[in-house]
C-alpha cells in the first residue's frame, strides 16, 4: 500500500501506489515490452556484484494539476 509521488515540470503530481516487486536477472528486457495501463517501475540492484536487479511495481492512482 504504499505510494509515490512523482512532480512533473508542468505542473502535475501523478500519484501511484505499490503493487508487487520481482527479482530479474540483468539481461531481462520485458520491462520494456509492457502495454498495459500507466505504470511506475522502480529498478534497483543487489547481490554481492549487483548481479541482481529488483523490480518495484506500482499502479496509477491519480494526477493531479498542482
Amino acid at each position: 500500500g504504499q505510494k509515490a509521488q512523482v512532480y512533473t515540470d508542468n505542473n502535475y503530481v501523478l500519484t501511484y501506489a505499490f503493487t508487487s516487486t520481482v527479482e530479474v536477472s540483468p539481461d531481462d528486457t520485458s520491462v520494456f515490452d509492457y502495454t498495459g495501463p500507466p505504470i511506475l517501475t522502480i529498478q534497483t540492484c543487489s547481490g554481492n556484484w549487483n548481479e541482481i536487479r529488483q523490480m518495484y511495481n506500482f499502479k496509477l492512482l491519480n494526477f493531479n494539476k498542482l
